[in-house]
């Protein structure tokens, strides 16, 4: 190994030789290495592998590649090959658990039993898990690498995971640089003693001017550096002053001019090869390669013999780093690069190579209408659902269809899964036009879906417009859709008075109960309308459409019990389909309702597993569960990682602006409020409440900045601004009546007051007395509470702040226990210290255990709701027995 490529190094390896140390003892462990492109991340993590290996630690590698993201479980594939055979042949147990090779399981089996796999082969001998370039991995095997790194405690098993800095972006990959960046490794350049002490060490004696020309050109990275060494050799350049001169001829950091003086002096063939090879992605085979290259097997053979020794390519015809590779390709001028991209899926096609390899090509080249093309792009979608990459089957099935998503049929819906086309007749055209616009919807184009609709509404519904599926579709379009025609109000009217018999008179209530709901109309002339679509809906019918819309409505009308008892019955139907989408969507509005219950650990961990199964490829499952993992964190007292929530999530950037969109947009806002940055928080309020208001959505139910932008302006000065922005928010929650947005605006206007206005307080509390919205009354409780204390009545503000303090220290709101804490401080009061025996001396993790377990849940089952180990369950049920007191599960009470 080269020395000037872990030069410098040593402290970085030391810190990566901890993991070993943990993944030894039984402890598991995880790092993340940083770094820019050829600074070293790979040959340090090839040490670290060779002194595991060298100590009995099973290593497994892999490497994330730019042509293999949509390669759905691309890397988890890689790195199980990797066990040896008698583990691999554990994979699948007695029960028949999901192996790495399982066809279409749901994907949390599927993540669950890879981890259930890799547990057992620690216990037999520890694990090195090592995954570079992580910018590059194909997203469902980040979803287990995410999965993998938070239950790595009590494991043999150590992960290590290297990332060029910068190229964290998408959600899942920015929570999975947050949850191992406990220990993270950041490589820097050289300094220029080390660029001199390598220089002398290939060299002999060098001129110090040399040095300082060596140091300029690469700035200390040691893979240019090894470049420029090689370039020195070829061109006969020598370490002196005359060199250091011919140094300066060369545009400083240039790697591709170097990478090229090499390959061309190995002939023309060696060139088109290597080209080949960049456009193809790493490791293909020689036959496609001397295709593409356009020569024959044998010269081919000669060119890849000829790249090799250059230290060009290694002996599987991949790329010796990702920096190389790089250079060659980015050679390529752009429309080049799109034309060798769809000849290399012809010829992949040719020899008959793997479907989605195939695809990957597709979604590079320009748009061929070539006979072979969409049904290649269709078998891809299906091959990436099976895999469980939702995300990926979108993007084939999105190029598939093209501009024209109306052509979508029958096995492009079972394709995406989730609404049934099939049938006969009229009925299977109209379930087939509604997927359509739905699949425009998902994929982000809004305006399309509703120009869509309008092309075929008055086929479907008629003058009278009628009620239809496809109307509904495009009126529940234009409530969400910033910028789009406004539903109208009259048809809506129309609407209202509809039974709900039909699966398409509920269709069509739901814009009618989001436009009334959204711009504040009484909740109890809404509940009435809801109650029409909820009493259609059972069990079997979320194996053929999705819930989400009538559960996000029922949320916001404050009915919690339903809605929670919904979700779950959803949620089950969800694994039986198999379908992402809906387990997502499921797990958003469940994370949302126990945020509101004042279950806020349960809620930061379903917005988290929501955000693992997408992030932000549907409608509305990504910013809302990065809108509630962003609040959640905030309550739980997490800023840190509140943060890298608000950083990681990406609305991808080919969708339009949606209403949900915003809401995450404002949660970020509302984190850099809280974190320290006001004016950038209430920049990315307004900014979120232009698309918010455009839609009419007014409550704070659906749309909190208002609150969270007068709070801000109240930091910052400026009050009367915050009394206008709040005022329309304070008129439509006191029309809608709905206790979660009705208390926390009394709260924040009573706080506008000057003096505080205790009586607006003690309405915001009222408001909350029966109970089931714990964090909010706990919240009002406080500010009134501290009002009261500041009037000088101290004594009245202790029974209001101490309730105050046990409802946050029950719900795992921390900061709100510690304001509590200084208020009742102030107040002359001694606050009790926390409990340590009974039920408020239970963890989040163990209160949720203990529910599971109290509702008749086997720890096995647990353990897979949770998707932890059962050890895990029983240390938690062990600590839950003690504090309560009990012998067994069979005391436990109703939580």
């Amino acid at each position: 190994m080269p020395a000037d490529l872990l030069f410098e190094r040593e402290r970085s390896l030391e810190a990566l030789q901890a993991v070993l140390v943990a993944a030894r003892a039984g402890t598991g462990r995880a790092a993340l290495v940083t770094g820019a492109p050829g600074i070293g991340k790979t040959r340090l993590l090839g040490a670290l592998m060779a002194e595991a290996s060298a100590g009995g630690v099973v290593c497994l590698s892999a490497t994330g590649h730019t042509m293999e993201q949509d390669y759905g479980f691309g890397v988890v594939r890689a790195l199980f090959a990797q066990l040896p055979e008698a583990l691999r042949d554990e994979l699948v147990d007695e029960g028949g658990r999901a192996s790495a090779d399982a066809p279409a399981g749901a994907l949390f089996a599927l993540l669950d039993a890879l981890l259930d796999a890799l547990t057992r082969a620690a216990a037999q001998r520890p694990l090195l898990v090592v995954v570079d370039d992580l910018q590059w991995v194909d997203e469902p095997s980040l979803r287990f690498l995410h999965f993998l790194a938070r239950r790595l405690s009590g494991t043999g098993i150590g992960l290590v995971l290297a990332v060029r800095s910068g190229q964290q972006h998408g959600s899942i990959l920015a929570e999975l640089g947050h949850t191992v960046s406990g220990t993270e490794v950041a490589l820097g350049p050289l300094t220029r003693d080390a660029v001199g002490a390598v220089l002398r060490e290939r060299l002999g004696d060098v001129a110090e001017v040399f040095i300082d020309a060596c140091m300029t050109w690469t700035r200390g990275n040691p893979l240019f550096l090894s470049e420029l060494s090689a370039t020195m050799a070829t061109e006969g350049i020598e370490p002196t002053a005359d060199g250091a001169a011919r140094l300066a001829e060369l545009a400083p950091g240039t790697i591709g001019r170097l990478v090229f003086v090499r390959i061309a002096r190995a002939g023309d063939a060696a060139v088109s090869l290597a080209q080949a090879v960049a456009v193809l992605g790493d490791a293909p085979t020689v036959a496609a390669a001397a295709r593409l290259a356009d020569l024959s097997v044998a010269a081919a053979g000669e060119a890849a013999v000829a790249l090799i020794g250059l230290d060009i390519l290694d002996q599987s015809l991949a790329f010796t780093h990702p920096v190389v590779r790089e250079a060659v390709y980015d050679d390529l001028a752009a429309p080049l690069r799109a034309t060798r991209h769809f000849a290399a899926a012809e010829v992949l096609h040719e020899l008959s190579a793997p479907v989605e390899a195939i695809a990957a090509q597709l979604l590079l080249a320009p748009a061929v209408d070539a006979p072979w093309v969409r049904p290649a792009l269709q078998r891809a979608a299906r091959a990436a659902v099976a895999r469980g990459a939702p995300d990926a089957a979108a993007r084939f099935l999105g190029r598939a269809l093209g501009a024209d998503a109306e052509r979508a049929d029958a096995a492009d819906v079972a394709t995406l899964g989730g609404i049934d086309a099939h049938g006969s007749g009229d009925q299977a055209q109209v379930a087939l036009d509604v997927t359509r616009t739905h699949l425009l919807w998902i994929a982000g184009r809004s305006t399309a879906a509703i120009e869509l609709a309008d092309r075929t509404v008055d086929v479907r519904s008629g003058e009278d417009s009628r009620p239809d599926a496809m109307l509904a579709m495009k009126l529940m379009l234009q409530c969400v859709t910033p910028g789009a025609e406004r539903p109208s109000p009259e048809l809506l009217d129309r609407f209202a008075s509809l039974t709900g018999q039909t699966q398409v008179e509920r269709d069509c209530l739901l814009p009618v109960i989001l436009y009334r709901l959204a711009r504040g109309t009484p909740a109890a002339e809404i509940r009435p309308l809801i109650a029409k679509v909820t009493s259609g809906q059972n069990t079997h019918s979320a194996k053929r459409r999705s819930p989400a819309t009538w559960l996000f409505l029922l949320l916001h009308l404050g009915d919690l019990d339903r809605t929670l008892d919904f979700v779950d019955r959803y949620r089950a139907a969800a694994e039986d389909t198999d379908s992402p989408m809906w387990r997502a969507e499921a797990l958003t509005v469940r994370s949302q309702t126990l945020y509101r219950l004042g279950r806020i650990a349960e809620a930061e961990h379903d917005a988290n597993e929501a955000l693992a199964i997408t992030d932000g490829t549907f409608a509305l499952t990504g910013p809302v569960a990065a809108a509630t993992l962003m609040q959640s964190r905030l309550e739980l007292g997490d800023q840190a990682g509140a943060i890298a929530a608000a950083e990681g999530f990406k609305f991808p950037s080919q969708r339009e602006d949606t209403a949900f969109a915003a809401l995450a947009e404002a949660a970020t806002g509302r984190v850099r409020t809280r974190t320290g940055d006001p004016e950038g928080g209430l920049s990315l309020l307004r900014s979120a409440g232009e698309k918010l208001d455009s839609v009419e959505w007014i409550i704070t139910e659906l749309s909190p900045w208002r609150i969270d932008a007068a709070q801000a302006l109240v930091g910052l000065g400026r009050k009367d601004e915050a009394i206008e922005t709040i005022a329309p928010a304070y008129d439509a929650a006191v029309r809608f009546g709905a206790p979660n947005g009705l208390g926390r605006v009394l709260r924040v206007r009573a706080l506008l007051e000057e003096p505080v206005s205790i009586d607006l307080l003690r309405e915001a509390v009222a408001v909350y007395d029966d109970g089931g919205l714990p964090l909010k009354r706990a919240h009002a409780l406080v500010e009134l509470g501290a009002a009261l204390r500041r009037a000088g009545h101290r004594t009245d503000a202790r029974e209001p702040l101490a309730e105050a303090m046990d409802l946050a220290h029950r719900c795992g709101a921390r900061p709100l226990v510690d304001r509590a804490t200084d208020e009742l401080t102030a107040a002359g009061s001694r606050p009790r210290t926390t409990a340590r025996t009974g039920v408020e001396a239970l963890t989040a993790s163990e209160l949720r255990v203990a529910r599971l377990a109290a509702s008749g849940l086997r720890n096995a089952d647990i353990a897979r709701e949770l998707f932890v180990q059962p050890t895990t369950v029983e240390k938690h049920l062990a600590s839950v027995f003690r504090k309560l007191g009990i012998e067994s599960r069979t005391d436990l009470p109703t939580l």
